[in-house]
């Protein structure tokens, strides 16, 4: 079995990418919805 998907809600999702970003995850998608909803997607 592999791990391919984990959900992590945050409260700031720009500090969110930031902190993975310097640990050398890859942003792959960035979606805003509705109501300040937001989807982010990080390898």
């Amino acid at each position: 079995m592999r791990l391919e998907v984990v959900v992590l809600p945050v409260a700031d999702v720009d500090r969110a990418k930031h902190f993975y970003g310097t640990l050398g995850w890859r942003e792959d998608a960035d979606f805003a919805g509705p109501n300040d909803f937001r989807v982010v997607q990080m390898t």
